[in-house]
């Protein structure tokens, strides 16, 4: 008959107890007197049970009657055991009781082997919640002279993939010491190990005590958690990777050529080689209800086809709201956004990325978010109407307002878009006059909250518009100052075809305060309504109708395929890849400048195609275009540059150009007129044959 010590005795009662419990409820739940609970809720650090021994096993430990969970994986006699304190002289006490007869985790230094470590084991089978993280009490001691540090580590293990939570290299410790690793809302299906590496020829009394999970549960919050205005210079302060996601956004210095400080820290993710869309989650902790909250961050998107950039909030229960988004390439520099949020319920924030392509990066920066002390933030200077009306407010004098709706809510008498500017869907908002529930001739209008004077050069106010139909109604946009009368900067009437189009004005109004007003007056078209989306203020004037230097983007060039076409230009810098992309542009002379451009491989055909913001009638006008081709061979070309002139009468050529490649960037000219309302059309026809 084997001999039994006593503590064996006790493992085999308890894992006995253990095995009853979970084989008098079916299909393995856990016994839960005086109801079962189901397999999935045991260690998923919520105590359901009422005496809590559905997480008794479950990691968290005061070694005083078992091993939690814990499991020594060690592959020699050097290794981890449960023992009572007073095995060593020193410390001679636990953690927990401070009584050399409570019990802790022990390696003992008379079984030092030559580089052989000891590892102690704890599976995680359950997803934490995003502030989940790991103390432990441990104690080091040897009484060599040597200066050498031995090495205490915690590591995450899953599959074959391992990763470093913490090292601590000690001599020895100064009686009991406190370590903490963070863990966050890890998917389930890994371990976590204990293991300790003893330095050269010393050997070393190890003890580890008082195990506990913190903040696994979901609602547990950590102190600080409401940190979230964050430079990134030393952490991601209370911004939490979402470790759910497919990617991890990284902390980086590497240089733009233009950021918003000299030098520092941002956070980035990167495309991948494989061209895999994949997606990186920052998530905040909910933030207080009752409070307005201003927030503020400085975003850089560039590459081919690089994804998007998303703002996003959530509440307990429902469904997450983007509220703001880019898509796409932003061009080689850092942008600004700002948005406000007020909520009656706890919100919880994302910024999410998502990546596609091949090259280019999407970055994150200086994050600042405050609650307003006097019920209001600065006016936004971005507005995206996904979460809010931007401060927006109904003209009193108007016999009606605007609403935000979606694509999806509208009706059948409407000839609004289907999708919003912004996300490009039907679920997006974007702010709708809603004409067609309106009498003919009325006016609805909205107007900003009062805006500062401007500069003495005035400020650029951008915004995106939809008018379809030729009955529609007509949008204006105007500035009025306190106690004077509104000036009229900006309109538009009739259809101006299935598109967003873009519209800018100068604000100019150096000595007064000011506000802006969007009015729509209703046409007697069947179907009609008109829209407005992505307002941005930028400072200084706009630029004049037509003009585009591709610096900030495709200004109010809009890609417009030819039927049947499904070919875009597309907007880069001399930074981006590519084949045959121009390492500078004509503006700047630099790799930081921008440009349209298109490429294609050989062997294809098809016709790219840009549309200008429509333009008044000119008896003379001068259009330029600096251009630049390059091909795979030094033979002609069979790209062939065209320019119409789009009126009412139709597309009336004015300028062409084919032939050889050229590097060099070549200046166009042509004089031409128009006698009403038109819009330049750039179309590049291309041909090849194999």
């Amino acid at each position: 008959m084997c001999n039994v010590s006593p503590d064996m005795k006790q493992v085999v009662f308890l894992l006995s107890v253990f095995s009853v419990l979970v084989s008098s409820c079916p299909d393995g739940s856990f016994n839960c007197t005086p109801a079962c609970l189901p397999p999935g809720l045991v260690c998923d650090f919520n105590k359901d049970c009422a005496d809590g021994s559905d997480e008794d096993y479950c990691g968290p430990c005061d070694f005083e009657h078992h091993s939690c969970g814990w499991k020594d994986v060690s592959s020699s006699s050097y290794r981890w055991t449960r023992q009572m304190a007073n095995i060593t002289s020193v410390p001679g006490l636990d953690h927990t009781t401070g009584e050399p007869f409570g019990h802790v985790m022990h390696i003992n230094s008379s079984q030092s082997t030559f580089f052989v470590t000891p590892e102690l084991e704890y599976s995680v089978d359950n997803v934490a919640a995003l502030g989940c993280q790991m103390s432990f009490w441990y104690h080091i001691y040897n009484t060599s002279s040597t200066s050498s540090a031995s090495s205490f580590e915690v590591t995450m293990i899953r599959g074959h993939a391992e990763e470093q939570l913490l090292k601590l290299s000690k001599i020895k410790t100064n009686g009991w010491e406190n370590a903490t690793v963070f863990i966050g809302n890890q998917p389930g299906g890994y371990k976590l190990r204990f293991s300790f590496s003893p330095a050269f020829s010393v050997d070393s009394d190890v003890m580890l005590d008082d195990v506990s999970f913190d903040y696994c549960r979901d609602g547990d919050f950590p102190t600080g958690s409401n940190q979230l205005s964050c430079d990134f210079e030393k952490d991601t302060c209370s911004w939490n990777h979402d470790y759910t996601a497919s990617l991890l956004w990284k902390r980086s210095k590497m240089s733009f050529n233009e950021v918003p400080t000299a030098e520092g820290y941002f956070m980035i993710i990167n495309a991948r080689s494989n061209n895999i869309s994949s997606t990186a989650r920052l998530i905040s902790f909910p933030q207080p209800a009752g409070q307005v909250l201003c927030v503020s961050f400085w975003y850089h998107i560039f590459g081919n086809s690089i994804g998007s950039l998303k703002f996003i909030t959530k509440h307990s229960g429902e469904t997450e709201t983007v509220v703001w988004m880019r898509s796409g390439t932003q061009g080689n520099k850092w942008r600004f956004a700002d948005l406000t949020f007020k909520s009656d319920k706890p919100i919880q924030f994302v910024i999410e990325a998502v990546v596609g392509g091949t090259q280019g990066s999407i970055a994150i920066d200086d994050v600042t978010v405050h609650s307003s002390e006097t019920g209001s933030c600065p006016p936004e200077r971005e507005c995206t109407f996904q979460g809010s009306l931007c401060g927006l407010l109904p003209q009193p004098s108007a016999d009606f307002s605007w609403s935000l709706i979606t694509g999806a809510s509208q009706p059948a008498n409407s000839s609004g878009p289907s999708a919003d500017h912004t996300l490009g869907t039907e679920q997006g908002f974007y702010l709708s006059a809603r004409l067609w529930s309106h009498l003919v001739g009325s006016r609805g209008a909205v107007m900003t909250e009062v805006m500062e004077p401007t500069a003495a050069d005035g400020e650029c106010l951008m915004f995106w518009y939809y008018m379809e139909g030729g009955e529609v109604g007509e949008l204006s946009v105007s500035l009025q100052t306190l106690g004077s009368d509104s000036v009229q900067l900006w309109s538009r009437s009739g259809d101006q075809g299935r598109h967003w189009r873009h519209g800018r004005v100068t604000l100019l109004s150096p000595n007064d305060p000011y506000q802006v007003v969007f009015e729509a007056v209703v046409g007697d078209g069947l179907r009609r309504d008109i829209a407005i989306d992505d307002l941005t203020v930028l400072n200084g004037a706009c630029p004049p109708p037509g003009f585009c230097d591709f610096e900030m983007d495709f200004c109010g060039w809009v890609n417009s395929p030819a039927e049947g076409s499904h070919v875009d230009w597309d907007w880069l810098s001399g930074a981006s890849e590519g084949q045959h992309v121009p390492n500078t542009d004509h503006t700047t002379n630099s790799a930081l400048g921008h440009f349209a451009t298109f490429s294609h491989l050989p062997g294809g055909e098809g016709v790219a195609q840009l549309e200008s913001e429509t333009m008044a009638a000119v008896d003379r006008a001068c259009l330029e275009i600096w251009h630049r081709a390059e091909g795979w061979g030094s033979g002609p070309s069979d790209i062939t540059l065209n320019v119409l002139v789009n009126e009412t009468t139709g597309l009336r050529p004015v300028w062409a150009t084919n032939g050889f490649s050229n590097k060099p960037w070549m200046q166009d000219r042509v004089d031409y007129n128009a006698s009403g309302p038109h819009q330049a059309r750039p179309i590049l026809h291309f041909h090849d044959e194999i």
